[in-house]
C-alpha cells in the first residue's frame, strides 16, 4: 500500500518526466531520419599522348601514352535534419570485383594554374549542411611511369567511396567500361 500512496503523492512529477523522456526520443528519432543521396553528374577519362599534353622527352614519340586522365563530377544530397560529414575520399580500381588499387583525388576547387604547371589539393573533408545538396568535382592522373599506371589495363569498375562521420562506407559506381592501355606501334625504322 506504501507504494501506491508514495506513487499518488509523486504522480505529476513522474509524469512531467516521462512526457520529457518521451518528447528528447522522439526529437532525437525524427532529427536522425534521413538520407545521404549520391548523384553522379560526370565522367570523363583518357589516355593522353606526348603531344596531347605538349610534352616531348628523349627516346618517346609524339603517339606514346604519356598518362591517363580521369575527371569527374558528382552531388551529394543530405536529407538529414543534421549536417553529415564526408571525409576520406578514394577512388577505386577493380578487376573482376577484386580492389587493385585506390587513388586519393585531387579537389578540382583548389586548382591553381601557375606558367606551365597546376596543383591542386587532395580531396580530405566536407561537411554538407542539411536539407542541401553540394557539388563536387574532382581528378585523379597518372603518368606513365607511375607504378599504379600500368595495373590500369584490365580494369573492370571504377568507384569512388568516402565515409560518413559514422565511418559507414558510401559508393559512387562511376564506369564498368573496361580500361586497356592502347598499343602504341613501334616507330622504329629498323
Amino acid at each position: 500500500m506504501e507504494v501506491i500512496q508514495i506513487l499518488k503523492d509523486f504522480e505529476g512529477i513522474i509524469g512531467a518526466v516521462v512526457g520529457s523522456v518521451a518528447t528528447l526520443l522522439t526529437t532525437y528519432f525524427l532529427q536522425h531520419r534521413g538520407k545521404l543521396k549520391n548523384y553522379p553528374i560526370e565522367y570523363n577519362a583518357k589516355f593522353q599522348t606526348f603531344k596531347d599534353v605538349g610534352c616531348g622527352m628523349k627516346g618517346k614519340v609524339d603517339e606514346d601514352i604519356y598518362g591517363y586522365s580521369i575527371r569527374y563530377r558528382f552531388e551529394i544530397y543530405n536529407g538529414y535534419d543534421y549536417p553529415r560529414v564526408a571525409r576520406k575520399f578514394l577512388l577505386n580500381f577493380y578487376r573482376n570485383n577484386k580492389l587493385v588499387f585506390s587513388k586519393v583525388p585531387k579537389d578540382e576547387s583548389t586548382r591553381v594554374y601557375s606558367h606551365h604547371i597546376s596543383r591542386a589539393e587532395d580531396s580530405e573533408l566536407s561537411n554538407i549542411p542539411s536539407h542541401e545538396i553540394m557539388g563536387f568535382d574532382q581528378s585523379v592522373y597518372m603518368l606513365y611511369s607511375d607504378e599504379c599506371f600500368t595495373k590500369l589495363d584490365g580494369i573492370t569498375r571504377v568507384e569512388l567511396s568516402y565515409l560518413d562521420e559514422n565511418d559507414k562506407k558510401r559508393t559512387i559506381i562511376f564506369s564498368k567500361d573496361p580500361i586497356f592501355i592502347p598499343k602504341v606501334k613501334d616507330n622504329d625504322p629498323n
